[in-house]
């Protein structure tokens, strides 16, 4: 029986823009001594701690003067021969972060080089932007690498400037949930976002997928936020409603589950504290989305979140919950858990505290479902 990874990244540096970290720090970083002292400073400042910046740091050093298919090789090696994994690139070239040593396209080239040498254990989805094109070429970039290049799925990252409701995506999603093309979305109030000066008259008034203006809302009064802040308003799960609505067969897997400290807050385990645009919990909202009969396919992950242990006892109740158990899928989020845990240990803890059952569910049965298509069967 093979088991399924269903969210990893083994993107390296190089496809990270140069402004990302404030103006070239990214290339000072991604030489080795300087990482490697860099990343000893900050273990030694934040012990213990998840500091974005000391995770970033430790990304850096997985990722530093590697190659993607050293990254995958990495990957690889925690596990053993019966595993597979979904590969998400990223289109970082439209965050407002300046330009990469290595662009989106030719991160794909690599990707689909992969794709081909791993042809069994290596399946990648293609990210969309919809700052990249038209709908219509947005769609035809989907066509090309699922129908030709082979790629499973379609990789959503709104947090680096976009709503999912955005007019460029809708010819995507009619043809994704047409064929059951699983897309992966980036769901939590954590992780990388947009980082351009301005905001345009899409990202602070927004239309939506039939290009129509939607009403004059928090978005707008809201645009005087920081873009850690404001980003949240890109990556709110009730977006996902407005898209369900037109597309409710959409099969689409809203990743992280909220994130751990959304739980946290959620269960009474971490002190609450007033939100800086009042978007209520992602985890509780995502969870609603998967206890909506309306929409039958929408799926999460606990990626990420699975190296906060704990909150265990409540990923693996709602695991054995006959409502969420289908839809909750397995997946790590390699390798940016990284400075939390190694990649084996992090996989261990886990498995040590889920049922061989549980684990079998969401490792393999649901991460199946979800990746089955027109074009590929797990």
């Amino acid at each position: 029986m093979y088991l399924y990874n269903a969210h990893t990244h083994i993107f390296t540096t190089k496809c990270i823009p140069e402004n990302f970290l404030g103006k070239g720090l990214i290339r000072i970083i991604s030489i080795p001594l300087i990482n490697k002292l860099m990343l000893k400073l900050l273990r030694q400042i934040l012990p213990g701690q998840s500091d974005f910046l000391s995770k970033y740091a430790n990304f850096l050093a997985i990722g530093s003067n590697k190659n993607q298919e050293a990254v995958f090789r990495d990957l690889v090696d925690s596990y053993d021969d019966t595993c597979r994994f979904v590969v998400l690139t990223l289109d970082m070239d439209h965050m407002g972060a300046g330009r990469a040593e290595v662009n989106y396209n030719t991160q794909l080239y690599e990707v689909l080089q992969l794709k081909l040498k791993y042809m069994q254990s290596l399946l990648p989805f293609v990210s969309v932007d919809p700052r990249r094109g038209t709908a219509q070429e947005l769609l035809a970039l989907v066509k090309k690498y699922v129908e030709e290049y082979g790629f499973v799925g379609i990789k959503l990252y709104p947090a680096l400037g976009f709503y999912p409701f955005d007019p460029n995506l809708d010819l995507v999603y009619q043809y994704a949930e047409a064929n059951e093309i699983p897309l992966m979305t980036h769901c939590t109030k954590a992780g990388v976002y947009y980082k351009g000066k301005t905001f345009s008259e899409q990202q602070i008034w927004p239309k939506d997928l039939d290009g129509k203006q939607l009403p004059q809302n928090d978005h707008r009064k809201s645009s005087h936020l920081k873009n850690r802040h404001f980003k949240n308003f890109f990556t709110d799960p009730d977006n996902y409603r407005q898209v369900l609505s037109k597309y409710p067969k959409l099969k689409i897997c809203i990743a992280h589950y909220g994130g751990s400290t959304e739980i946290e807050r959620f269960y009474g385990k971490r002190k609450k504290k007033d939100e800086v645009n009042g978007l209520g919990n992602f985890y509780e909202k995502t969870r609603k989305l998967l206890e909506d009969k309306k929409f039958p396919n929408v799926r999460t992950d606990i990626s990420y979140t699975l190296a906060a242990n704990k909150i265990f006892p409540e990923l693996i109740a709602d695991i054995k919950n006959s409502d969420l158990r289908d839809n909750i899928l397995f997946g790590t989020d390699y390798f940016m858990t990284i400075i939390e845990k190694n990649e084996r240990k992090l996989v261990s803890e886990f498995r040590q505290a889920i049922d061989a059952k549980d684990f079998s569910q969401i490792a393999n049965a649901n991460v199946k479902s979800y990746l089955n298509s027109s074009f590929f069967t797990a």
